[in-house]
């Protein structure tokens, strides 16, 4: 799966049950202006909820962006998680 993500266009972030960030793509990374690192080591500004979809505000560089967020319940490394695609 995680190849799969990697793969994708879309933004994709997963996060375990505590809402800790598990795995983001070059793409989320690229969308967000933030490092692997700063997404494992901060908390997100937003949270993962099961939800068909949601309107994101995304603020990068003093400019905002809105996009899409749809939030799917997943096995991630064979424990449960949450998938965003955005």
């Amino acid at each position: 799966m995680e190849s799969l993500c990697n793969r994708t266009a879309e933004a994709v972030i997963v996060a375990d049950e505590s809402g800790q960030v598990q795995f983001v793509n070059a793409a989320a990374m690229q969308l967000f202006g933030r490092s692997e690192a700063n997404f494992f080591e901060e908390t997100l500004n937003f949270s993962l909820n099961e939800a068909s979809s949601t309107e994101l505000e995304i603020l990068r560089d003093g400019e905002r962006r809105y996009a899409e967020m749809r939030v799917v319940p997943v096995e991630w490394r064979g424990l449960p998680a949450l998938m965003a695609t955005i």
